[in-house]
């Protein structure tokens, strides 16, 4: 591949190293994205697209930082420090990766996300109850 078209798609051969310090979350840095993805502690994964995002909400009660929204069939809700940042970017659509906590050491001052749970339609319990 030319060295132009390789800057282009980013093909490269540079693998980045893991980074040893958590971060909650990965932006692009201004270049918008079609989505994003969330690393569970286990190393599995759910992919996002911005297209198909609906019901964004953040909100803090009793000091502890909610942020939630549907993608199709699926509900995310995740509980954390900073989720306000994370809110801005899914909103500007540079948002790349969301990563929950996974034992690494989290810097001083950067958001950080506890728990986090995505529930596919039918799982869990009925939102709404039958009368008997």
């Amino acid at each position: 591949m030319s060295n132009a078209l390789d800057r282009v798609l980013r093909t490269g051969t540079k693998v980045a190293p893991e980074p040893t310090e958590y971060r909650a979350f990965v932006d692009s840095g201004g270049r918008p994205q079609m989505g994003f993805a969330i690393t569970h502690a286990s190393g599995d994964m759910d992919g996002f697209l911005y297209h198909l995002l609906d019901n964004m909400n953040y909100q803090t009660r009793n000091g502890a930082e909610f942020l939630s929204f549907t993608h199709r069939g699926k509900a995310v809700t995740m509980q954390g420090i900073g989720l306000k940042v994370i809110m801005r970017a899914m909103v500007k659509h540079t948002l790349m990766e969301i990563n929950v906590a996974d034992g690494r050491p989290v810097g001083s001052g950067q958001p950080s996300v506890t728990r986090l749970e995505v529930t596919a339609v039918g799982q869990g319990t009925p939102v709404v109850r039958l009368a008997k």
